[in-house]
């Protein structure tokens, strides 16, 4: 599950980046809302279910031990 959150946040980039190139800032703008909840989601539910995978580190910037 925590992965599936990640895996939709790579591939929210493309249409993030399609959006703005486009001129589309408010869908950009609720999309990027979007994406920061499920950042915050995605770390809270790694957390509390102590789940570590070599993809989440390697994709995680803030990596705590």
């Amino acid at each position: 599950m925590v992965n599936a959150i990640t895996l939709y946040r790579l591939l929210a980039v493309s249409v993030l980046l399609t959006l703005l190139f486009n001129h589309q800032l408010i869908l950009f703008k609720c999309l990027l809302v979007v994406s920061f909840l499920t950042d915050a989601i995605d770390a809270y539910l790694a957390r509390k279910n102590k789940v570590t995978s070599m993809f989440g580190s390697v994709l995680d910037p803030f990596q705590t031990t």
